[in-house]
C-alpha cells in the first residue's frame, strides 16, 4: 500500500487528517520540513562528509552526536513520527536558531553563571586551605632547622 493511501485511510479513520502540522499536513510534508530544518541547523559545512553534518546538526540540536532522529530527519525520512518527537524537534531548532536568547537560553545561562561562581568560592576556600598546610609545614621545618623544607 503506498504511503498517500495509508495517509488517505488515516484522515478518514481519524476524520481530521494528520495533526502534526499546523492546519494539518501529510507525513511527507512533516518529513520535509523536518529535513529543512535539520539541514539549517548543520549551518555553513562546506567540505564536510555528510556523516559530519549530520553530527554537526545533532550537537546544535542538543541530540546526542549519533542520533537516529537527526539521521532520519537528515534524509527525510521523518514522516512516521509522533506529534511529541516532531514538535520536540521544532522547540530544539527554535532554541538553537535563537541562539539562548529565548527565556531556556537565560534560565540555562543564570544557571551556569550560578555554578561557576560557586565553584570559584570553592576554589577559594581550598586554596586558603593550602596556604593554612604550607604554612604550617614551613613553621615546623623551620623550628626543625630546615628552612628549605
Amino acid at each position: 500500500m503506498s504511503a498517500a493511501s495509508q495517509d488517505r485511510r488515516r484522515k478518514r479513520a481519524t476524520g481530521r487528517g494528520d495533526c502534526t502540522t499546523v492546519g494539518g499536513g501529510s507525513p511527507d510534508a512533516v518529513a520535509a520540513e523536518l529535513r529543512d530544518l535539520v539541514h539549517q541547523a548543520a549551518g555553513n559545512v562546506a567540505g564536510k562528509t555528510v556523516a559530519a553534518q549530520v553530527r554537526q546538526a545533532a550537537r546544535h540540536l542538543g541530540y546526542p552526536a549519533e542520533s537516529w532522529r537527526v539521521r532520519e530527519a537528515w534524509y527525510g525520512r521523518a514522516g512516521g513520527w509522533s506529534a511529541a518527537a516532531v514538535d520536540d524537534l521544532r522547540r530544539r531548532f527554535v532554541a538553537w536558531r535563537d541562539g539562548g536568547r529565548g527565556r531556556a537560553g537565560s534560565d540555562a545561562l543564570v544557571r551556569r553563571i550560578h555554578d561557576l561562581r560557586a565553584g570559584f568560592a570553592q576554589f577559594d576556600r581550598d586554596l586558603a586551605a593550602l596556604e593554612v598546610e604550607v604554612a604550617r609545614l614551613s613553621s615546623a621545618a623551620e623550628r626543625e632547622g630546615n628552612p628549605d623544607a
